[in-house]
């Protein structure tokens, strides 16, 4: 990373933003969960073209991400990062977007591989790249609303509201098959529950879900 690093200065906006990138490289929920994002740079920017870089374990995500002009995915292999580095390099963007917030060197140096004018992150372990660099809160905040303050530099504001809705673009297909499973089965209301968690302290609990 420390290749890559920018010096320091004041970063230069493009006058028009054509093609933008987004690296959401993790979880199928967090890329989820940066879906205020797409929608709010989709207002700004209407005519943009708007790229995702998703990643090995979230790429079947894909299909349900509203907004985006194309998909990537960026595996471990050595060949096919140096392929996915000079493809993004081809579409010139003129700002790419680092959404994860924790420390992680790959999804860091892909933003910096992409070649785009500007490049945004949070404050973490990939700032030496970044052209513009995001302060992570000082305090527990909602994960959508963490996400936006990244467009801040683009001129978007966070919204005031504290419920920041999801965008999220289901199959028609896949709504038809769930109504007629549930048709089925019986007429009266239903209420599905996910109780998965990644980690142990991600789970609800049985108690607090009675």
């Amino acid at each position: 990373l420390r290749r890559f690093s920018r010096q320091r200065g004041t970063p230069r906006l493009p006058s028009a933003i054509r093609r933008i990138l987004l690296v959401r490289t993790d979880k199928i929920g967090d890329a989820v969960l940066s879906t205020p994002v797409f929608e709010a740079l989709r207002q700004r920017f209407p005519q943009a073209e708007i790229d995702v870089l998703l990643g090995r374990r979230n790429r079947a995500v894909a299909p349900l991400l509203p907004f985006v002009s194309q998909v990537f995915v960026l595996t471990q292999r050595v060949p096919d990062m140096i392929h996915l580095a000079w493809t993004l390099r081809r579409r010139r963007y003129d700002v790419a977007i680092n959404l994860i917030s924790v420390d992680s060197t790959t999804p860091a140096l892909a933003t910096a591989l992409s070649g785009a004018t500007v490049k945004i992150g949070f404050e973490n372990l990939g700032a030496p790249v970044y052209d513009i660099v995001i302060p992570r809160p000082d305090r527990p905040e909602h994960y959508a609303r963490r996400n936006l303050s990244l467009l801040e530099p683009l001129g978007i504001d966070r919204p005031t509201n504290v419920c920041t809705p999801l965008s999220v673009a289901i199959p028609a297909s896949a709504i038809d098959a769930v109504r007629s499973i549930l048709s089925e089965k019986t007429t009266s209301p239903r209420i599905i529950i996910n109780l998965s968690g990644s980690l142990r302290e991600k789970c609800w609990g049985v108690e607090n879900f009675a």
